[in-house]
């Protein structure tokens, strides 16, 4: 019998542009050719999308409800429980109804009909009078299972990303919608990719950005976007081109980096600051640590890793600084847990600078070497006493509160961003909120260490909770909040976002580890 072959994940999206109208007294758009023409060329350069899987619909301006209800089970036909679908429209909407060309179609049904596809993750863009009226399905709560399969819940789910409140109109910007125009910005913009992908959240937050400037200037005519979503995380697309963020690259997926009878270099990352290039070297021992045989490998180590371009801003240029740090066993690898470093500087100016002599460190051929005298003490509390399987089971339980805290905050400061809901009544609806994630954040730091197989799932779940507490922290007490302030909301969002993607991965290889 032959393999399966897994089907492979694919992106369609559905353009609606309806311009004309059999009810004379609704008034014909002019746009919605342009507006279409600007959305497939964004999903495509932006996204990634293939022009041979987006379909547009009443090309010439007219799409009855009957034959757009057929556009939409076409795809249903297509789409897996691994794809992505996309449904666009531009034209009139009133009350919680879409106007096409013949009739009123109630919005709704249609969220309901999307809802309902195979494909793992919907996307619903309205650029439309009124369409901030939208909402979707309610948020999958995670159960509270020893046995969470995380997998059955993060990455599926409807978003709707509306052009203006339930009360506003939507307006042109010459020849095409304004919010159509600043959503394909924001899609293709450099601004909105971080570590190579691009989120819904970072799109949305760019258009507000932008809209927020156009408001200044066009005070008869302002509109707020809506965003709202029923995913766990955020929606996002792998994307390449340029990050909109500086991120140190990591040598640590080339496992190991490099390996002699002595010692092997399991990662390599870089310290870099904008000025001087730095990187820094993870050595695991199979030797014993005299300082011969440290001096020799910091030397070696120092060769091979300082010409490696880790940070774009130093490319083609060499280390003036490198780190060398050294694990006996693998399990010292894994925790962070080093027996010692040493420096090496190119010049006498970096010694200056890095190389402090103390009780633990002094310097030897021009190198700086620190031996950790909390070394052994470290390493007896970080021996696990606990099974890992059951050590897996109590963190499953915690991450599963962790995240449905998560969602329900991110979709109530969702609604402040919305500006359907005050800050302050955010504020006073959240101080339980606040006390018990970080009551739940100190349950998780008071946990004995975990055993190697899961440590890095561990240390993630603790930093996914982390964001959590940021969260509470920024929003806790009654100052104003300055421009600044959102930022930071904002960005723990994204991280927290990250963080359930980062887990989603992670959880796998412990999984694996403990032989499920």
């Amino acid at each position: 019998m032959g393999e399966t072959v897994m089907a492979e994940a694919k992106s369609y999206a559905l353009l609606v542009g309806v311009g004309q109208f059999d009810d004379k007294d609704v008034s014909d758009l002019p746009t919605y050719k342009n507006d279409c023409v600007l959305m497939r060329d964004a999903l495509v350069r932006g996204l990634g999308f293939l022009p041979e899987n987006i379909r547009t619909a009443g090309e010439n301006g007219q799409i009855t409800g009957k034959s757009f209800s057929y556009s939409i089970l076409n795809f249903k036909k297509a789409l897996t429980d691994k794809d992505t679908f996309v449904l666009y429209y531009s034209g009139h909407g009133l009350d919680n109804s879409l106007y096409f060309s013949d009739t009123l179609v109630d919005l709704r049904s249609i969220i309901r009909v999307v809802d309902s596809l195979p494909a793992r993750r919907k996307w619903i863009i309205l650029d439309c009078c009124h369409s901030g009226a939208a909402k979707t399905p309610e948020t999958a709560m995670i159960p509270r299972a020893m046995n969470l399969v995380l997998a059955d819940f993060v990455d599926h789910g409807t978003t709707i990303m509306a052009s203006s409140g339930a009360e506003q109109l939507a307006v042109f910007d010459d020849d095409h919608s304004l919010y159509t125009g600043l959503l394909c910005k924001a899609i293709t913009s450099d601004k909105t990719t971080r570590n190579g992908r691009k989120s819904l959240w970072d799109i949305n937050d760019k258009i507000h950005s932008m809209m927020d400037i156009w408001n200044e200037s066009h005070a008869e005519k302002i509109q707020y976007p809506m965003f709202r979503s029923s995913e766990i995380g955020s929606l996002s697309f792998d994307v390449s081109g340029n990050d909109s963020e500086q991120n140190d690259c990591s040598w640590s997926n080339l496992d190991p980096v490099f390996t002699t009878e002595d010692y092997t270099v399991t990662s390599v990352k870089s310290l870099s600051t904008a000025a001087v290039k730095r990187n820094c070297a993870f050595i695991k021992l199979s030797c014993d640590n005299t300082e011969e045989n440290i001096l020799r490998i910091t030397n070696e180590v120092v060769d091979l890793v300082k010409g490696m371009n880790l940070d774009n801003r130093h490319a083609g240029y060499v280390a003036k600084v490198v780190w060398c740090y050294f694990g006996l066993d693998a399990s010292d690898m894994i925790k962070s847990n080093y027996a010692l470093y040493t420096i090496w500087a190119a010049d006498s100016e970096q010694r200056r600078i890095h190389f402090t002599e103390n009780k633990n460190a002094h310097i030897v051929d021009d190198i700086y070497i620190y031996r950790n005298g909390a070394y052994e003490l470290v390493r007896r509390m970080n021996q696990p006493d606990t099974d890992p399987e059951e050590y897996m089971q109590s963190l499953n339980i915690a991450m599963s509160d962790i995240i449905n805290m998560g969602e329900m905050f991110v979709r109530d400061i969702t609604e402040v961003y919305n500006k359907t809901m005050d800050i302050n009544t955010f504020r006073d609806a959240y101080k339980v909120w606040i006390r018990k994630v970080k009551k739940d954040y100190i349950k998780l730091t008071d946990m004995s260490s975990p055993p190697d197989e899961i440590y890095d799932y561990s240390e993630n779940v603790l930093e996914l909770a982390g964001w959590l507490v940021d969260l509470g922290i920024y929003i806790d007490g009654d100052k104003e909040l300055k421009h600044i302030d959102h930022w930071a909301i904002k960005n723990a969002v994204r991280r927290y976002h990250e963080s359930i993607e980062s887990i989603s991965r992670i959880r796998a290889v412990a999984l694996a580890g403990l032989g499920n």
